[in-house]
């Protein structure tokens, strides 16, 4: 939560979004670690919990926090690896959209926050 309140000013929900990829990147890892002796279940809850704190801000543009949501969905349901890289990817695609209105899409109309 510290990471939350050293964001301020000019592109708080920009650093905040950033925030929230990595902390569920994060989470992925310690669920699919790369290396046999990964995070242990202590670590691994940990992860998830800030992951899903992080992930529940209101100040978060709706379509990061939607993908936040499908990306935290994969390692909650035992999905396989390459889903939760994939639902990752996603997120951070949304996360590069929601800058200063730029869309991949062609489609910035979910930038608000609410």
């Amino acid at each position: 939560m510290a990471s939350v309140q050293a964001i301020s000013g000019y592109g708080h929900a920009e650093g905040l979004a950033d925030t929230v990829l990595l902390s569920i990147a994060m989470y992925e890892e310690a669920v699919f670690p790369l290396a046999p002796d990964g995070a242990n279940d202590e670590e691994q809850d940990a992860r998830r919990t800030i992951a899903y704190r992080l992930s529940a801000y209101d100040g978060l543009p709706r379509s990061v926090r939607m993908s936040a949501a499908a990306a935290l969905e994969a390692p909650d349901d035992g999905a396989d690896t390459e889903r939760a890289r994939a639902d990752v990817k996603e997120l951070s695609l949304a996360v590069y959209e929601s800058r200063n209105g730029r869309s991949l899409t062609g489609d910035a109309s979910d930038l608000s926050s609410g």
